[in-house]
């Protein structure tokens, strides 16, 4: 999942806006209250693929930042588009909780 910190926008060289103003740049985001862009920053939506997907911006002192290019990106990621990944890869420390999950439960007789 992308985020806060997102290496994708730069706010000193990209052209960010705030994103309480994503519905004045989108027409499709005009009748969304704020609160859901929020909530698609934190928890992000599901893709067409099962995974989560976080809304990309940039957090500044200003507040929280997107560009257009960055929600291009995300929505075609949303919709399967394979071009363009913004999901965070899963660290190598989930990565090992996972791989002993397994372990417990094939060890327990469940899988």
């Amino acid at each position: 999942m992308a985020g806060a910190g997102d290496s994708t926008i730069d706010p000193l060289a990209d052209d960010v806006f705030p994103v309480r103003e994503l519905g004045k740049r989108f027409a499709i985001f005009r009748t969304v209250d704020v609160s859901a862009v929020y909530r698609w920053m934190q928890s992000g939506r599901l893709a067409t693929d099962g995974v989560r997907v976080l809304m990309p911006y940039v957090a500044t002192p200003r507040g929280r930042h997107t560009t257009e290019a960055a929600i291009r990106a995300w929505i075609a990621r949303l919709s399967g588009a394979t071009s363009c990944v913004t999901d965070r890869p899963t660290s190598e420390r989930r990565k090992r909780e996972i791989a002993q999950a397994e372990r417990e439960l094939e060890a327990a007789g469940i899988r």
